[in-house]
């Protein structure tokens, strides 16, 4: 690197510390002032390229009895508007909502063509599902997350961060969904196949009619458990930079020291987006099992 001019302001090195932690900066200031003091911090400087007459005047106000000219920088504010914070929690809890709701659908759209080939599928077929399957289970997702967002632009695929995240997640719950579709399918009796022929269904319509919303039944509890599952996971788009509502949280905390306050408060967010579809659920499942009793009492009936 080559500077570009005359420097035009004294840049300095800083170190930061948690607030009221007096003891832990009066030992950094002895071991800055030892290594100044005895020489070893010339050496370390000169063999680094950073040795300059500033060190000489950093030298200079650390000998014993000069006046001390450090300045300490109160990097946490005292004073936090709570208004504010909200806000912004309430914009990145939308973004987490948009990104939960966006994987998901995704991974349903997915995870019933990869249930069926891993099922029902040629040799080959299986094979890539089982392959697919287990590399997205058996990889964490954050690693997946950076690997197409810093990855694939070196192909000539680039995509912003939130579109990642949503794809990405997306394709990590796929494979969960089609294990979850596999298992509800291979649930249903036989039985059910054959008397669908009997009755003159071709085995898409029998699919249609008789299998799947029997398997659908089965797989909607772990479903739903996957989906609340999801919210959290969005907490790993951080590390691709999108401003979801774990990215929202660290700054707001790190910027006030409000770690405790905000920390309930973002707990309360996830709680408000989750406990809802959790609720609906149960009574979407409740109201099949009253249907598929009707149909039980009507068949009998008849």
């Amino acid at each position: 690197m080559k500077r570009a001019g005359e420097p035009f302001f004294r840049g300095t090195y800083n170190i930061g510390l948690r607030k009221g932690d007096d003891a832990l900066k009066t030992q950094i200031d002895a071991a800055i002032d030892k290594i100044i003091n005895d020489g070893t911090l010339e050496p370390i400087l000169r063999k680094w390229g950073l040795w300059n007459d500033a060190q000489l005047e950093l030298q200079n106000r650390a000998k014993p009895g000069a006046q001390d000219t450090d300045v300490a920088y109160d990097i946490t504010s005292t004073s936090f508007n709570w208004r504010e914070a909200i806000w912004r929690l309430t914009r990145a809890a939308f973004v987490t909502v948009l990104i939960a709701f966006g994987s998901m659908a995704i991974a349903l759209t997915l995870g019933m063509p990869l249930a069926i080939g891993q099922w029902k599928g040629p040799r080959a077929v299986q094979w890539l599902c089982t392959i697919y399957v287990e590399f997205f289970r058996g990889t964490p997702v954050l690693v997946q997350l950076l690997f197409l967002y810093f990855g694939l632009p070196t192909i000539g695929l680039a995509m912003p961060g939130w579109l990642t995240a949503l794809i990405g997640l997306g394709l990590n719950y796929a494979a969960y969904e089609s294990q979850v579709y596999r298992a509800a399918l291979e649930a249903i009796p036989r039985g059910q196949w054959e008397a669908s022929y009997l009755l003159g269904m071709s085995p898409l319509l029998a699919f249609r009619r008789i299998i799947l919303p029997q398997a659908f039944r089965i797989a909607l509890p772990p479903m739903t458990n996957d989906f609340v599952s999801l919210f959290k996971d969005t907490s790993t788009a951080y590390a691709i930079s999108v401003w979801e509502l774990a990215t929202a949280y660290r700054e707001l905390a790190n910027a006030s020291g409000q770690f405790l306050m905000l920390g309930v408060a973002v707990s309360l967010y996830y709680l408000a987006m989750s406990l809802p579809m959790a609720h609906l659920a149960r009574r979407l499942e409740r109201k099949l099992q009253r249907r598929e009793a009707i149909e039980a009492v009507e068949a009998e009936i008849n």
